[in-house]
């Protein structure tokens, strides 16, 4: 129902998400008065637009000048932005962590570890290269250089950095890489590899930014008089036009009719009985959050939330995993949850998303379709063709059932 008063209404909760996908239906008060959120139309450059695939993905597409004008509200523009990640990372300096260094043993001329004990952080930052941590797996010492370098890769792109005194900022050089090149600066590796992120502006978006804190309203629904002892109370649009679109819930309030006896009174309990050999229990306590480990020298930093505990490796056999199975209280609250309430489901065909699986929880809106709301993908199913569309069918997520 929509208020009155005004010829909008105030709309609360908006997320930017909702916002982003239909900006020209959203006001705002711009000096006292309420007037349409102003939108930036980009101009066509190119052939090459993307589209909305998924919650995180887009699929390229090829229009002309003239099909950009009718379909620009669904296209968007990618923008390329280039990040350099260094190939060789030093591990956090940590005071109270034993360090390494390599020597040559005078007798067995043998290159062996010793223990630095002068070791301070400066130094350490200086030739972080030059030392070593131990750790010990399955009764073995292995010597580990605090630098880790990457595996040299062909198809990535490699630079080189220079500090601009000038702009107070580095400046990345490509340069012609070879593995040999790579490999001969062992623990010294001076290059960096670029990383790719793109980004999506819609071709046609809010001229401003979209405000948290702030106000949208959109256009009120006043055709529809809900009480004429009510003048200001309304009812929404889409509860004349397009009924089908809600959700009903019947109550039989049918007393003495024919209806009475199918009353929930009337009919009374019904058992489902259930034979599950999966159930294992009637309930499972939930399950400590341990991690065990061989030693706990070689933890430097443990995880919040976890107990730790020491496991030798001659009891290790005293250990199995294996599945616990369902409890009765899972399956009780899976029909409950399944049978309570009338269910919403959608059927949708479209281009492959591969990454998609049962059990996800999607974000749908088709207005034309009257759907809105998240749903859970109970199936899916994929075509062999190479140019075939999939299938999805989902069940609206209700979050409280009363």
């Amino acid at each position: 129902m929509k208020d009155k008063d005004g010829e909008y209404v105030a709309q609360t909760g908006l997320l930017q998400t909702t916002y982003g996908m239909n900006p020209s239906q959203y006001y705002y008060i711009a000096d006292t008065e309420i007037q349409p959120v102003p939108l930036v139309t980009e101009p066509y450059k190119s052939s090459n637009y993307y589209v909305k695939a998924t919650a995180s993905g887009y699929n390229k597409v090829t229009v002309n000048s003239s099909q950009y004008k009718d379909q620009a509200i669904d296209l968007s523009i990618r923008n390329s932005t280039y990040g350099y990640q260094p190939c060789a990372t030093t591990e956090p300096f940590n005071k109270g962590k034993l360090y390494f260094v390599q020597y040559e043993d005078e007798e067995t001329k043998e290159i062996d570890y010793k223990v630095d004990k002068t070791v301070t952080e400066d130094l350490f930052l200086k030739q972080p290269h030059k030392y070593y941590t131990r750790t010990i797996s399955g009764g073995v010492i292995n010597f580990v250089n605090c630098v880790k370098v990457m595996d040299f890769d062909a198809q990535k792109e490699y630079f080189t950095r220079k500090y601009i005194e000038e702009t107070k900022s580095f400046k990345y050089t490509k340069v012609s890489m070879t593995e040999k090149i790579y490999t001969d600066k062992g623990y010294e590796n001076p290059y960096f590899y670029a990383v790719i992120s793109y980004s999506y502006l819609p071709c046609i978006h809010p001229k401003y930014d979209f405000d948290t804190n702030g106000t949208y309203y959109v256009e009120g629904d006043k055709e529809y008089e809900l009480n004429p002892e009510s003048p200001n109370l309304y009812w929404h649009k889409s509860v004349v036009e397009a009924p089908e679109t809600l959700n009903f819930w019947f109550d039989f309030l049918d007393t003495y009719g024919e209806l009475s006896q199918y009353s929930v009174s009337s009919v009374g309990d019904r058992p489902k009985a259930v034979n599950d050999n999966n159930v294992k229990a009637i309930y499972f306590r939930e399950t400590p959050k341990v991690i065990f480990v061989e030693n706990f020298n070689g933890i430097t930093e443990k995880e919040t939330g976890y107990t730790y505990a020491q496991l030798p490796t001659h009891m290790e056999y005293l250990f199995s995993i294996s599945s616990q199975g369902k409890s009765a209280k899972d399956v009780l609250d899976n029909y409950l949850y399944s049978y309570s309430y009338c269910t919403e489901s959608i059927t949708i065909n479209a281009i492959p998303v591969y990454h998609l699986e049962p059990n996800t929880r999607i974000f749908v809106r088709d207005d034309r379709c009257g759907i809105n709301g998240e749903y859970i993908v109970t199936r899916i199913n994929y075509p062999l063709a190479a140019n075939g569309t999939m299938s999805i069918n989902a069940t609206k997520v209700v979050d409280r059932i009363y």
